[in-house]
């Protein structure tokens, strides 16, 4: 199964149009005939998408497709919601189209912003929810695995302590858009504390579906991971760990 495979769905991870799911396919008339009701991706919509496509996720034991879907929904229809220069202010909708913008009023609303004492809406406290739970989309834990796995799934910056392997991580990332368009967006996992010597466990790294040429370094050499690039079951692409 793909994500919303057989739902109307936005290539930023959205799939509502005015709250409502329409057939699949027939969401592009609503780009450029939305009119003042450019309603598109309900915040809670998208945020229970996540939630719902990271449990299928954690079943698959860390399948590509899924991993990918919620980066592209975090990226486009999470991050944006909540008001930069005003914490706490968010977006019911996330509005698309030529010309649309997050502060026009849309459709029973002043504005495309909550304010802080004349709106109560479900999407509020969904997106509270959605910052609150963002860090656990970016690592998962293999079931069972012995020695431990890991899988590292998004360009986010962490700091893991990982019971089971007795590790601590810390994970520098370039998200997507942080950088120019021609520079080339890339991680670095380092190991900050072991709880003992002689640790082994298994790290694997997602490759995106849009990188392209991917590489990577262990210990400041050339390497190339088992099955790097991989697509379906797994991380996409391995690193060795140890302590």
């Amino acid at each position: 199964m793909r994500p919303q495979s057989n739902l109307p769905a936005l290539a930023t991870g959205g799939s509502t149009h005015n709250e409502l799911w329409e057939a699949p396919g027939q969401l592009g008339h609503t780009l450029a005939h939305g009119g003042a009701r450019h309603e598109h991706a309900e915040s809670c919509t998208t945020h229970n998408m996540v939630r719902l496509v990271g449990m299928l996720l954690r079943a698959s034991g860390g399948a590509l497709a899924y991993a990918d879907f919620i980066e592209r929904a975090l990226l486009n229809g999470i991050l944006g919601t909540q008001r930069g220069s005003e914490p706490g202010a968010m977006l019911y909708f996330m509005p698309l189209g030529t010309g649309v913008s997050k502060r026009k009023p849309q459709s029973w609303r002043h504005s495309g912003w909550s304010t802080p004492f004349g709106d109560f809406w479900c999407c509020q406290g969904t997106g509270i929810e959605a910052f609150a739970r963002l860090a656990e989309h970016i690592f998962v834990e293999g079931r069972g695995a012995a020695p431990p796995e890991l899988f590292v799934l998004q360009l986010i910056a962490a700091r893991l302590r990982w019971r089971r392997a007795g590790l601590v991580l810390v994970l520098e990332a370039d998200p997507p858009g942080a950088l120019h368009p021609a520079a080339t967006p890339g991680l670095k996992l380092r190991v900050e504390r072991a709880a003992a010597e002689g640790v082994h466990a298994a790290i694997a790294f997602r490759v995106p579906s849009w990188a392209t040429s991917p590489s990577a370094t262990l210990r400041q050499a050339a390497a190339e991971p088992p099955n790097f690039g991989g697509a379906g079951g797994g991380g996409g692409g391995g690193g060795g760990g140890g302590g």
